[in-house]
């Protein structure tokens, strides 16, 4: 047999992504519902419950499937039969490709507030009395004409 070239390579890859989405799909059912409200509802829940933040939730979810890697490349087999080692290497994949969405999707949520903020912050009121927004690090001082506050 010959060794794998690129396409072939490349072939794999698409395989793999083939399965690891289709994967991504039926457990994505199981843990955060059928409806497809909130797909990453089981990583949130970390948070909710004050177990650490969603994005730790994920990376703990990565560490567990690489320490099972990690224990495979040392002995060669893993003990539980119904998870091979491309098993965890989908789920891998897919817990990376959901952790990328979520920042995605929080990057987004965060401009879309700002964006909101900025049109009510620069846009004044019926009198034309705007706040004026200035940032220092992680504070924002707002001063308009009748008060002044600091949100960080």
């Amino acid at each position: 047999m010959e060794p794998m070239n690129q396409k072939g390579y490349l072939d794999y890859h698409k395989e793999m992504c083939d399965k690891a989405r289709d994967l991504s799909f039926k457990k994505n059912c199981d843990y955060a519902g059928k409806q497809g409200k909130d797909p990453f509802a089981n990583f949130n829940r970390c948070h909710q419950l004050g177990i650490c933040s969603t994005e730790k939730g994920f990376l703990v979810r990565l560490t567990d499937k690489f320490s099972r890697l990690s224990t495979f490349c040392s002995g060669g087999t893993f003990e539980v039969a119904d998870e091979s080692f491309e098993d965890t290497c989908l789920d891998i994949i897919n817990y990376v490709c959901l952790m990328a969405a979520y920042v995605k999707d929080k990057r987004s949520n965060s401009n879309a507030i700002r964006e909101k903020q900025n049109k009510i912050f620069e846009g004044g009121n019926q009198d034309g009395e705007g706040l004026h927004r200035a940032e220092f690090g992680s504070a924002t001082i707002m001063d308009g004409n009748r008060s002044s506050f600091v949100k960080g």
